[in-house]
């Protein structure tokens, strides 16, 4: 079992509501997380106070690769891996902070809508064409990630 100083931390810069944010992501033991505390997110609004957290806790920050930066304000229409992106951060997010994410609850649906995101995005096998009712799933998991960002930024101030 790793402990949390041999853990590799990524920061990860979010934009939503025109704010920009940081998070810190790790995976570990196949579980990949956001950084929290209490089930409650830990939110830096800079990457300098990210920076100067990770160093209190000891955490081995990764800053030598690019920083992954999600735009929750743009759209993601047309844009598979932007959704694949978006649907495992919400996923990591949920974990993290213990409550349900509607991408997470198996079902017919949700397992033909990841299903297709992955054969489209990561195997490359067949380009993605999702039916109305996919569709619909997309947008609403989609709905909800964000809301439970929202939760959290409230919870924070």
């Amino acid at each position: 079992m790793s402990t949390y100083k041999e853990i590799e931390y990524y920061p990860v810069k979010l934009r939503m509501d025109k704010r920009d944010f940081f998070l810190i992501w790790y995976s570990s033991e196949n579980e990949d997380r956001i950084i929290s505390s209490d089930d409650e997110l830990e939110i830096f609004n800079s990457l300098d106070e990210l920076i100067n957290f990770s160093k209190s806790q000891l955490l081995r920050l990764n800053l030598e690769e690019e920083i992954s930066f999600y735009d929750l304000d743009k759209s993601t229409d047309n844009d598979i891996e932007e959704v694949l992106n978006l649907w495992n951060l919400f996923t990591d997010i949920a974990i993290s902070v213990n409550i349900s994410f509607l991408g997470d609850i198996h079902g017919q649906i949700r397992n033909d809508v990841y299903n297709k995101l992955c054969d489209d995005v990561i195997w490359k096998k067949e380009i993605a064409f999702f039916t109305d009712k996919e569709q619909e799933f997309i947008k609403e998991a989609l709905i909800e990630g964000k809301e439970i960002i929202r939760q959290e930024i409230k919870k924070t101030k």
